[in-house]
């Protein structure tokens, strides 16, 4: 019996066995990639610095000081389009994996309604008339079902935070939906990364591996549920062009 045959010619076998050996390749990449992060910030980032700055440490008054500058100037920077891993690296380090991983989703939301609001007044016309009937199917996806949509973006490791925002912003998505689906989806890497932060910087390696191990487990879901989700698309596809 001959292998079955993809749409590009290749034999399926084949397309399975070199995604596959990709998707090794990207787990392989990834854990190399924590761990060259994790030994960047446990010899070179001044932790002390920022903790004798913000007295995560101090009375109660302080500490409620501390967590709204963190939160106000980090989600700042977010919006300016500062890498999200690095802040959520730092606010590990100085407020430890768990406490970390609570003020790092707060200051991911606060710093997605920047580039949101762009995307809504600012860029809207823009992306319509430059885009044209591509903008408008995303519209409809995103107006239809604006919490799944951004959800899913928000789940990709690769997604650019920044064009997140404005791709949601432009399509209209209700701010609600926004950032609930903007504080569910950035957990994972919040998480991941605040661990980083904490277990680079406080000699508790555990929480790089688990850390690595929560990457891991939410990339391959991510390209289990794609892959279901474009084979589904194609079937229907597929039986719709028999009619």
């Amino acid at each position: 019996m001959e292998d079955l045959v993809g749409e590009d010619g290749l034999p399926l076998k084949k397309k399975k066995s070199k995604g596959l050996k990709r998707d090794i390749a990207l787990i392989v990449t990834i854990v190399v990639v924590l761990a060259l992060v994790g030994y960047y910030m446990k010899h070179y980032v001044d932790v002390q610095h920022f903790k004798a700055y913000l007295h995560p440490d101090g009375s109660f008054k302080e500490r409620v000081e501390s967590y709204v500058i963190f939160v106000l100037a980090m989600g700042l920077l977010i919006a300016l389009g500062f890498p999200r891993v690095l802040v959520c690296g730092v606010g590990g380090a100085v407020y430890g994996a768990a406490l970390g991983i609570v003020l790092n989703t707060a200051a991911s939301v606060l710093g997605a309604l920047g580039p949101y609001q762009i995307g809504k007044s600012v860029l809207r016309r823009t992306m319509k008339r430059r885009l044209g009937r591509h903008f408008e199917t995303w519209k409809r996806r995103f107006q239809r079902n604006g919490f799944l949509w951004t959800l899913n973006l928000r789940l990709l490791p690769g997604a650019n935070a920044t064009l997140t925002g404005v791709i949601c912003g432009a399509c209209k998505v209700k701010v609600l939906p926004y950032i609930a689906a903007t504080a569910l989806g950035t957990i994972p890497q919040t998480a991941i990364f605040s661990m980083l932060g904490s277990g680079a910087t406080g000699g508790k390696n555990y929480q790089i591996f688990i850390g690595a191990g929560i990457f891991i487990v939410v990339a391959l879901a991510q390209g289990v549920y794609l892959r279901n989700k474009k084979k589904k698309e194609a079937e229907q596809k597929a039986a719709t062009e028999k009619l």
